[in-house]
């Protein structure tokens, strides 16, 4: 006789009334109630990852055109100041 069976006697002695079915283990009572959380962590953290990688191939685009700019003023001024020394001489 299992476990079931008999809490399903004890149950029913006790209280005619009462009905005592559906027994399964706690784990999978627990894992049933808990797979809305699971599933809106996993979106979360899958939208936490997306978001970190476009920032950071953003970072990577924006920071050497910054300093490709930077560098390019600097070399036309360069280039100007040259200029303007052979018209000067």
């Amino acid at each position: 006789m299992s476990v079931a069976t008999e809490v399903q006697r004890e149950v029913f002695a006790a209280d005619g009334d009462v009905a005592a079915f559906d027994f399964r283990p706690i784990e999978s009572l627990l894992a049933g109630s808990i797979v809305r959380q699971r599933f809106n962590m996993l979106l979360l953290g899958t939208f936490a990852g997306m978001a970190l990688t476009l920032s950071a191939v953003g970072l990577y685009e924006v920071i050497p055109m910054r300093l490709l700019g930077a560098l390019t003023r600097s070399v036309f001024a360069w280039l100007s100041a040259q200029r303007m020394l052979m018209f000067c001489v």
